[in-house]
C-alpha cells in the first residue's frame, strides 16, 4: 500500500490561502520539497505537480518524472 504521507514532509506551500484553490483535488497535493516551481510567471510558481524519481532495481539508472 502506498503511504499517505511521507514523515517530514510539508504541504504549506500547496495549502496556502493563494495555492488552496488551484488544487483539483483537496486530497491529492505536492510536498513542499518536491513541488514543481515555475519560471518566468508573473503572479505565482505554484503549480499542482511533484518531482518523482523511480530508481530501477539491480541497475544506476533512476527514472524521473512529473506527476501533476
Amino acid at each position: 500500500a502506498l503511504q499517505r504521507r511521507k514523515v517530514g514532509y510539508t504541504y504549506d506551500i500547496s495549502t496556502s490561502s493563494q495555492n488552496y484553490y488551484k488544487n483539483r483535488y483537496k486530497d491529492v497535493l505536492p510536498y513542499d520539497q518536491t513541488r514543481v516551481i515555475l519560471k518566468n510567471c508573473n503572479d505565482t510558481d505554484y503549480i499542482n505537480a511533484s518531482f518523482i524519481n523511480m530508481p530501477i532495481t539491480t541497475t544506476d539508472v533512476v527514472n524521473r518524472y512529473i506527476a501533476s
